[in-house]
């Protein structure tokens, strides 16, 4: 769809969202606008966002040049489901003003929403979500400072020279840096490139699945239902699927009758009868009860392309460097160690964590680095378990304790 399509007015914007050829459909009008009513800038750029029970509903980037506020928008919608819509507005690839999710009743037939303020972004709230290829980032602005939220690691970063846009460094060596460009922008983690970067708004965590333990109980949340459990020999309830709503970095589930509510958040869980490490915690409230649990796949915690520090509690020696890939979805680890290339099998289920054996190529290095090359190896046949420390590095742990410890690189 060509941009002189969606933005021919001068100052009109009408921006129409086709959904994948709905059974039934119907049409969501509103109209944006938030306080200051300035014409917007040649560098803003308006996403909008719609989520459902069953993920990503639609979505569509445009930049409303010269437009002013209020802005229509035209959704065409199905029938027959509980959405969720969500805006943003970016001006020079920073969030300027975003709306707070609104929910989109399942009723059938036309909706006007009125008119729907843009709230002003918040500094250091981390309301601007990018993705790098296959990572997400969070970043957010205070004065001079840009605060970067990289998995469970948080890096504030000042404000350097820049010969175009705007250039934010943490000063160490590798440097960990955000340098933006109008909409987009380049991260650098560690010394790392990570792939470009736009913005993004993050998917609700559909399907979901979350078990919690004393007392017992599961969760599970698909596009054709949400099922809970209270505990073994209990009849599970089972409702339409609620539309997830963000809540600050999470989301909030309400079952249709109001009797159940899940906060599901991007935080680490620990589940207590596995140990295994979960990407969600997710807290369930039922009258005047609140239970704690863990949500979503551990294979999430695990998978990624990772640089190995430690091995068998020493630190890897300057100039020594190993690099570890693990995809859960292939059972499949490969990398390099300090001298040779491997690839293994890797196995991971509710028992733990299985990698290997490990098949290497055979070249000669250093003695130095053959005996460090070794003691990887040995550290990942005799792997049972993972987790992630305080500043969000992959642990491989064994009987003897944590076998292995490497920091998470690339995309």
């Amino acid at each position: 769809m060509a941009r002189s399509d969606l933005w021919g007015l001068p100052g009109v914007a009408a921006l129409v969202l086709a959904l994948a050829a709905p059974a039934a459909a119907r049409e969501v009008t509103a109209r944006l606008t938030y306080p200051q009513r300035i014409a917007l800038p040649p560098d803003a750029r308006l996403v909008l966002d719609l989520t459902g029970p069953g993920g990503p509903a639609g979505s569509l980037t445009q930049d409303p040049v010269g437009a002013q506020v209020p802005l229509p928008v035209t959704l065409t919608v199905p029938d027959g489901q509980g959405l969720v819509l969500r805006a943003a507005l970016f001006v020079g690839g920073r969030p300027a003003w975003f709306l707070p999710a609104v929910p989109l009743p399942a009723d059938a037939g036309p909706v006007d929403l009125g008119v729907l303020r843009l709230d002003p972004h918040l500094p250091m709230g981390f309301a601007r979500h990018l993705t790098c290829g296959l990572t997400t980032v969070e970043l957010g602005f205070l004065d001079d400072i840009a605060r970067l939220r990289v998995g469970g690691e948080t890096f504030d970063l000042r404000a350097m020279p820049a010969a175009s846009g705007a250039r934010y460094s943490d000063g160490a060596e590798p440097p960990t840096e955000v340098h933006t460009r109008g909409n987009n922008a380049r991260v650098t983690l560690r010394g790392a490139d990570l792939p470009e970067c736009s913005p993004a708004l993050d998917p609700a965590p559909v399907p979901l699945a979350a078990r919690g333990h004393e007392p017992d109980w599961a969760l599970d949340l698909t596009a054709a239902a949400l099922t809970h459990t209270a505990g073994p020999g209990a009849a599970p309830v089972v409702t339409p699927p609620p539309a997830p709503i963000p809540d600050g970095l999470g989301w909030r589930i309400t079952r249709p009758d109001g009797g159940l509510t899940a906060l599901v958040e991007p935080r680490l869980c620990r589940d207590s009868m596995t140990g295994l490490p979960h990407p969600l915690t997710v807290t369930l409230a039922e009258g005047d009860r609140a239970m704690t649990g863990c949500g979503g796949d551990p294979a999430a915690v695990l998978v990624g392309s990772w640089a190995v520090t430690h091995v068998a509690g020493a630190a890897v020696p300057p100039g020594a460097e190993a690099r570890l890939t693990l995809d859960p979805a292939q059972g499949r680890m490969w990398g390099r160690a300090f001298c040779n290339r491997f690839t293994g099998a890797l196995a991971l289920g509710a028992e733990g964590l299985r990698l290997g054996p490990a098949a290497a190529t055979r070249m000669a290095c250093d003695p130095g680095l053959m005996t460090l090359e070794q003691a990887l190896f040995r550290a990942l046949d005799a792997t049972t378990g993972f987790d992630r420390d305080g500043d969000g590095a992959l642990l491989l742990r064994g009987a003897s304790g944590v076998l292995l410890r490497a920091v998470r690189v690339g995309g």
